[in-house]
Parts: structure tokens; C-alpha cells; sequence
């Protein structure tokens, strides 16, 4: 099966990852469906990003910690861009984020888009 250099990049980060970012506060949308005929946990993890479509998995655990960084990852972003915009956490510290778990640029990318939404949000509130 052939991935895209972006899938390549970003199944690299969550698998280097899965032991720090372990923790959503929500249960992952999908949920590995063990078979020892199935597919790999990185071709699962393909077609769940690609299709919205869960497979059967013949490396089920791997796949469950995947799922769980990924939504742990989102969960940080939405955390780090609130520590932006309540003046906490700064451009700095989302270098150095960056620098210490290898994340991709799109993550950054992210959590500015995100803290810019949530003043966004706050000012049309306030506006009111």
C-alpha cells in the first residue's frame, strides 16, 4: 500500500508519541476491531484518516494507541492555544513544544488558527 508523504510524516509523529500524548479526556471515535487476518495498524490508522472507514486490525493494540495520541494531540492543541490567548503559554513555548516531541509544522499551525478562533469568539461575546 502506498501513503502520502503528510500520512508518512504524521503516522511517524503519533507512533514516536503514543507513550507521551495518552491522554483526550474522550474515548477516540474509533476503536480497533481485532482480527489476526486484518490489516496493519498503520494501514487501519490510513483508512480511518483517508475514508472514515474502520477496518479490522491484526495489531489492535497499536491501533488503540494511535487513535488515543491523536485525540490526545488534539486535546493539547486546544489546551496550548487557551494558554496563548490567556497569555500563559507563549510562541516560545510552542517552539520548544515543537522542538522536544518532533511535531509537525501543522500542529503549530493549529494552535495559532485555534487561539485566534477562541479571541475571536470572546470578542464577538463581548460585543453583545
Amino acid at each position: 500500500m502506498q501513503f502520502s508523504k503528510n500520512f508518512e510524516r504524521d503516522y511517524c509523529f503519533y507512533l514516536s508519541n503514543r507513550n507521551i500524548f495518552n491522554f483526550s479526556g474522550v474515548v477516540p471515535k474509533y476503536k480497533a476491531i481485532p482480527d489476526e487476518c486484518g490489516y496493519t495498524a498503520k494501514e487501519c490508522m490510513f483508512y480511518i484518516d483517508s475514508c472514515g472507514k474502520n477496518i479490522p486490525c491484526r495489531e489492535p493494540e497499536l491501533l488503540s494507541e494511535l487513535l488515543m495520541c491523536k485525540a490526545s494531540v488534539n486535546f493539547h492543541i486546544k489546551m496550548w492555544a487557551d494558554g496563548m490567548k490567556r497569555e500563559i503559554l507563549f510562541e516560545k513555548d510552542l517552539d520548544e513544544i515543537q522542538q522536544r516531541y518532533g511535531c509537525p509544522d501543522w500542529l503549530t499551525t493549529a494552535v495559532k488558527n485555534q487561539c485566534k478562533s477562541l479571541i475571536s469568539e470572546d470578542s464577538e461575546v463581548n460585543n453583545e
